[in-house]
Order: C-alpha cells, then sequence, then structure tokens
C-alpha cells in the first residue's frame, strides 16, 4: 500500500480543494486515513470516496438490490453543477465514519 507524508497529502489536498487552505487543512488533520504508525493512505477526499463506496457496497452485497460500489461513490463524490467544481455529492458521513468506515488501521 503506498503512504504518504503530511506535506504530500496537504498539497494534494490543497489542490482538491481549490485552494481553500482551512478545508485542505482539516481535511488532512482529521479525515485523510492513517495507520497505526501515523502514515497517511489517502492523499485527497477522492480516495476517501473510494474507501467509503467500497465498504458501503460491502454490505450492500447482503441485501436484495444492492447499490452497486459505482453508484455509492457517485453519492460520495460529484461535480458542483454551478461553479463545476469537485464537490462531496449528495451524502457526506459526519466526521467520525469519514475517518472510521473501512478503516483497518484504527487504533482501538
Amino acid at each position: 500500500m503506498t503512504t504518504y507524508t503530511y506535506d504530500e497529502v496537504r498539497a494534494a489536498s490543497l489542490v482538491w480543494f481549490d485552494g481553500d487552505d482551512l478545508a485542505a487543512s482539516v481535511w488532512t488533520t482529521k479525515y485523510a486515513l492513517q495507520d497505526e504508525y501515523a502514515n497517511y493512505l489517502e492523499k485527497t477526499p477522492t480516495d476517501m470516496f473510494k474507501r467509503l463506496a467500497t465498504e458501503f457496497a460491502r454490505i450492500e452485497a447482503k441485501y436484495p438490490s444492492p447499490m452497486s460500489y459505482k453508484e455509492i461513490y457517485e453519492l460520495f463524490s460529484g461535480i458542483d453543477p454551478i461553479n463545476g467544481r469537485k464537490c462531496f455529492g449528495d451524502v457526506v458521513p459526519q466526521g467520525s465514519p469519514m475517518s472510521g468506515i473501512g478503516n483497518k488501521h484504527k487504533l482501538q
């Protein structure tokens, strides 16, 4: 698994958030997935959306007519129809779920 430094994640998330320093800082320090050694495993919110969609699709598969990974991913990610910027989509989990869902490195 690829790991990233704080500086790499901070720089990539700053680009992802179109220069919004506060958004990039909060996402990097609170929501980017880290392993038990504090190595970053996600570089941008796009990586987080993939992790969340993977875990939700795993659970969905247990039910009749499950949503696909792609359908779930599209709910998490999106494009703002007004300005065309990347944004969080129709579903935005609260902070703890964003950092914990699908996190196999979470310390107990």
